[in-house]
């Protein structure tokens, strides 16, 4: 309720926290969630598999043996592109700095099914122009006369007037399979450099 008046920024819940009030089962809550959040829907028994076989990996190796700074520079390559961390990096994805509070369970979730919890500034829209060309990203700004997409290389600004159809789908621009498509090895780094306390 907080947040539909506006006295609350939605960008202080956390996905783990979203999930936690859907799984309340509250009819209202739902309804509110809907409105000013975004798309919650439900794991595939697969990407359930996935988190718990990873979270079992990262818990019973020794930390010691992993390297954050390796971790990091997975980040560069892989993460980089759509999130920024402090500031520094893409601005597609929510920024990460800070995000090692939320813990392990958050990665994993959130980069294992991306599609899973989606909050509504990072839904992707298809926007088609009359001469046909498609945009596809996540809506910056938008006025009266024109709307500002975020592709994954660049801002797009369209005017209305040129718009021939504009969809919202629940889905993420993240890619799901990213971590498992990694070495084990690579994928703890990179858990362990994302959960390495920074501002």
């Amino acid at each position: 309720e907080a947040v539909k008046a506006g006295s609350f920024d939605k960008k202080h819940l956390s996905s783990l926290q979203i999930r936690q009030m859907r799984n309340l089962n509250r009819a209202e809550i739902n309804t509110l969630l809907d409105a000013t959040w975004g798309k919650v829907n439900e794991s595939s028994a697969a990407a359930k598999a996935s988190i718990a076989k990873l979270k079992k990996a990262y818990e019973s190796a020794p930390q010691w043996a992993f390297n954050a700074k390796s971790g990091e520079q997975t980040f560069q390559q892989l993460c980089a592109v759509c999130h920024a961390m402090g500031g520094v990096g893409g601005k597609l994805g929510p920024d990460l700095a800070g995000s090692w509070r939320n813990g392990l369970d958050y990665f994993l979730e959130n980069i294992i099914d991306p599609n899973a919890v989606v909050g509504d500034n990072f839904q992707l829209h298809v926007l088609t122009k009359k001469d046909g060309s498609v945009v596809s990203g996540v809506i910056e700004q938008e006025t009266d006369t024109a709307i500002t997409a975020r592709t994954v290389t660049e801002s797009v600004v369209i005017s209305k007037s040129d718009l021939k159809d504009r969809q919202k789908t629940p889905v993420s621009l993240m890619p799901p399979g990213l971590l498992e498509a990694l070495p084990e090895r690579k994928a703890l780094e990179l858990l362990k450099y994302l959960l390495s306390k920074r501002e």
